[in-house]
């Protein structure tokens, strides 16, 4: 569960530097908030190393109700995260058409 979160995060980010790449080439495009974006997905990374690294130290210790919420945490997020994704890939491919269309449109010179 853990490896497929971190999974889905990592494709957001790197989705996410695609889209603002793009978007920085084309100054008729509003600026976007790389920064802002980039944090959270770096604050989900850390959520996420510090509850391996909960399950790691506690695992032998914790009751199995413990373990059952942080794997069920786990869960919760991912599933918060796809709808998430699928809205980053639709956006990405609107982007992708909208430059590519843009392109075909400039003049040559």
């Amino acid at each position: 569960m853990a490896d497929r979160l971190e999974a889905d995060l990592k494709t957001c980010r790197a989705g996410l530097q695609q889209a603002h790449a793009v978007i920085s080439l084309n100054p008729d495009l509003p600026a976007a908030s790389e920064q802002g974006a980039q944090h959270a997905i770096d604050a989900g990374l850390r959520a996420l190393l510090q509850q391996r690294l909960w399950i790691r130290d506690q695992a032998g210790h914790a009751s199995r109700l413990e373990l059952d919420q942080a794997a069920l945490s786990m869960h919760d997020t991912r599933e918060r995260l796809q709808p998430l994704l699928q809205a980053l890939t639709k956006a990405q491919h609107d982007l992708d058409s909208a430059m590519n269309e843009h392109i075909r449109r400039e003049p040559d010179t």
